[in-house]
């Protein structure tokens, strides 16, 4: 098999060299990582700062819970391509609503969208996380604020590059595990 000629083929044949990785332990690892990260910077910047989490805050900390439960269990199933598929269906679903909440806080920190938010989290009664985790979901704090975190950046800032990263990232693996299934399949 000789190497690809034109570049849309060079860029198929390296997103298809992905296919692996987005299935291993080791990628689904770096997920549980980062979104445990995540989670402790901002539990870090509440309790040791005293930066109260606002609505958003607490939405955007529910879209990376939803990470570190699609890591955790990449990391404990087994590595095949239909549970690949799924976890990275899920990643797909929490990156879009990870991004829309970033977009949102940015929005409202840059003073682009409207500063009001309400000061508690409008969950169903069956989903009541804010009153099962008070110290992790509860709301406290206004919106339109978030602080600086490194290089005059803004955490709405970093969560809005995160999401867009993690978005990305998970966009390409997909696309990467369509294309080493459609190699596969005889026809």
């Amino acid at each position: 098999m000789g190497a690809p000629s034109r570049p849309e083929c060079l860029v198929i044949d390296r997103l298809r060299r992905l296919a692996p990785f987005a299935r291993s332990r080791t990628w689904w690892a770096v997920v549980l990582v980062a979104a445990l990260g995540a989670e402790a910077l901002a539990l870090w910047y509440q309790y040791a700062l005293g930066e109260e989490p606002c609505v958003l805050c607490i939405e955007l900390r529910l879209w990376v819970a939803g990470f570190v439960l699609v890591g955790a269990a990449g990391v404990l199933l087994p590595p095949r391509p239909p549970v690949a598929f799924v976890l990275h269906g899920l990643g797909l679903v929490f990156g879009l609503g990870m991004l829309s909440g970033a977009w949102e806080t940015w929005a409202t920190e840059n003073r682009i969208a409207d500063g009001s938010c309400a000061p508690f989290l409008n969950l169903p009664e069956w989903f009541a996380v804010d009153r099962w985790f008070p110290a992790v979901f509860e709301v406290r704090g206004l919106c339109g604020y978030t602080p600086d975190v490194i290089l005059g950046l803004s955490m709405a800032d970093l969560l809005l590059a995160g999401a867009v990263g993690a978005l990305l990232a998970t966009i390409a693996f997909v696309v990467a595990l369509f294309l080493e299934r459609s190699q596969s399949v005889p026809g």
